[in-house]
């Protein structure tokens, strides 16, 4: 239905919608000073930087379209974007979920860049993370294990955030779980500045997990 945008460059690198995000978003702030963002809690800890680098107001939603678009109308916010590849260009446009609006935006943007296009795009690649890691469970029981882990702090040293299930930010990693919104499974993602950062995140995932459900199998 056409709502969502991939991007693969020449040599075969995927650019993840929250890196495309950055483009959009320093695009955007280069006419918009002080414009709010909308990404969901899946996006990484990089674009926040951006934007508030930049000047930008950065806003974290719930994963899913109608939550970014009700949060976007609610803050009057000039662009949205999500992880699964949403992009809502408010700016010029309606807001909505176009993909096909977003990709030529998208080569607006590179074909007035003084930069080569594989230069735009290794300036927003950093770190390294996982794909999203999902947990298939009995109906009900990722909504019960994410009120758990929401219930106490089992991390220390990291800003935490339970907009949308569980998320620990540390200096250099962060980590999410979060219960899908469409099918009865848990949702995990983690990035680090480098590998080391990203193993020290999982682990700390793996310790919550071990408090709760010692016999619970994790891929990760």
């Amino acid at each position: 239905d056409a709502d969502r945008l991939g991007v693969v460059d020449r040599t075969g690198e995927i650019i993840w919608p929250d890196r495309q995000l950055i483009i959009f978003v320093r695009d955007l702030l280069s006419r918009e000073a002080s414009a709010k963002v909308v990404f969901d809690v899946k996006c990484s800890k990089v674009l926040k930087e951006e934007i508030e680098k930049l000047g930008g107001v950065a806003i974290i939603s719930k994963t899913g379209h109608s939550f970014i678009k009700k949060t976007m109308s609610d803050v009057g916010a000039s662009l949205g974007g999500e992880m699964s590849g949403h992009f809502f260009l408010k700016e010029r446009w309606y807001g909505f979920d176009d993909a096909i609006y977003s990709a030529v935006r998208l080569v607006e943007i590179l074909s007035r860049s003084e930069n080569s296009v594989s230069e735009v795009f290794s300036s927003v690649l950093s770190g390294v993370s996982t794909p999203e890691i999902n947990i298939n469970l009995e109906e009900g029981e990722p909504q019960k294990l994410i009120e758990k882990i929401q219930s106490v702090n089992f991390i220390e040293d990291a800003e935490i955030s339970l907009v949308d299930g569980f998320r620990a930010d540390f200096a250099n990693s962060w980590g999410l779980v979060r219960a899908s919104n469409t099918t009865p499974s848990l949702v995990f993602r983690f990035e680090g500045d480098d590998d080391q950062a990203l193993e020290f995140v999982k682990s700390k995932f793996r310790e919550v997990f071990s408090s709760i459900d010692p016999l619970m199998s994790l891929p990760f």
